[in-house]
């Protein structure tokens, strides 16, 4: 399917002297070499082409703008509050050009795809494509949208009595209609419900987290020369003086992710929705609370069921939140002098200090059981990290 001067390329390689003579000419079975005999490679490998709109193609343009008022309090510290917000236009997102049938546009707005067959069963064994010779036809445009905005507060001490740490709090909210374009790859299908249409996309971004605060800091213990206790030198202060203990404490709410279906009405193989609808008493909102929320239970399945042949799932994309991060990154240090030129440093590293098990996204296809369970976590476990470092 070409448009204008538009040319369709692959992913893995391309292929000359094609007879373009009839309408959809099989070109799966001219790189295969069925049609005329010829060792070519075979079919699967150019299953998919991508054509990009080079004619209408713009920048992507990203606006940013801030406000932020900032005060400095006693004690040497300095807090902040601000504004973040930005816009982002032109942004890059596929669809797929080889959908069939195409949708009727009924009486409420919404959408509806017609069996694929035009028997009274109307049943296909497989999908069907406008040009059977490719599974996907994808174009690339840019008419994506997205736009971010946050509050930022954050309380920040400078270098004192040898401390310093700083805090921060972001609430944000991240809105877009596609928050990846592709990657070269990849033959994975063009995601969403019906491409052309990119409005049915617009929801939070993938990497949106609404609440994050982190806290970091560094302590020198007030022992040994120069300090508080012990400065007198001496062996006392060669153990026991020089260490630095510092850390980062990360507590964040979890990233949203989709919740979708594999199912196929009998006789819509051509369409298949890959989103559910919700049941009219469900509530998002407590999809992951009460008894769920949990390893083996995350959200309810029973308020999502599979649409109607032939329509598009209500559900929106990204519209439940995974489970949160809670992660301690600790180190402690000490400087050894055995000279005035000549130091070692020993250092500590703990990451994931607490060992704090952070859960990863469920199971979210409502058709592959149990559509709800976690199997894996999003952080590793406690890592210990020992170094020297000698300087001369």
């Amino acid at each position: 399917m070409l448009f204008r001067s538009q040319q369709p390329f692959y992913f893995r390689g391309a292929f000359n002297g094609i007879n373009a003579v009839g309408v959809f000419p099989n070109i799966r079975a001219m790189i295969a070499g069925t049609a005329n005999g010829a060792d070519q490679p075979t079919a699967a490998a150019f299953r998919v082409t991508r054509t990009f709109d080079h004619d209408n193609f713009k920048t992507p343009t990203y606006y940013r703008y801030n406000l932020t008022l900032q005060r400095a309090l006693p004690g040497q510290l300095v807090a902040k509050v601000g504004y973040v917000g930005s816009v982002s236009r032109h942004l890059a997102r596929r669809q797929s050009l080889n959908t069939f049938p195409q949708p009727i546009r009924q009486a409420d707005g919404s959408l509806f795809f017609p069996c694929a067959a035009a028997s009274a069963i109307c049943y296909t064994p497989a999908p069907q494509f406008i040009n059977p010779n490719f599974s996907q036809i994808e174009w690339m445009s840019s008419d994506a949208n997205s736009s971010y905005n946050a509050l930022n507060a954050s309380l920040q001490q400078q270098f004192r009595n040898g401390m310093t740490f700083q805090t921060s709090y972001t609430w944000s909210k991240c809105i877009d209609d596609s928050s990846s374009s592709e990657t070269n790859y990849s033959t994975a299908a063009t995601l969403g419900q019906w491409s052309p249409d990119r409005t049915l996309e617009r929801a939070r971004c993938n990497f949106n987290i609404p609440h994050a605060f982190v806290a970091n800091g560094l302590y020198e213990l007030p022992f040994g020369a120069g300090r508080k206790f012990m400065n007198a030198g001496g062996v006392a202060d060669w153990v026991l003086g020089g260490w630095q203990v510092g850390g980062v404490l990360t507590i964040q709410q979890g990233l949203p992710f989709t919740v979708t279906t594999s199912f196929r009405a009998p006789g819509f193989t051509g369409f298949a929705a890959n989103r559910p609808n919700l049941t009219p008493t469900a509530d998002a909102k407590k999809a992951t609370s009460g008894s769920f929320g949990t390893r083996d239970q995350y959200f309810d399945p029973s308020m999502v069921v599979n649409p109607a042949g032939g329509t598009l799932g209500n559900t929106s994309r990204n519209f439940l939140l995974g489970p949160p991060l809670a992660t301690l990154n600790f180190t402690l240090s000490k400087s050894f002098s055995f000279t005035e030129r000549t130091k070692l440093q020993f250092r500590s590293e703990y990451f994931n200090a607490l060992n704090q098990t952070n859960l990863s996204f469920p199971a979210s296809n409502i058709n592959v059981a149990p559509p709800y369970r976690i199997t894996d976590t999003s952080t590793k476990a406690r890592q210990i990290q020992l170094a020297l470092k000698l300087t001369f």
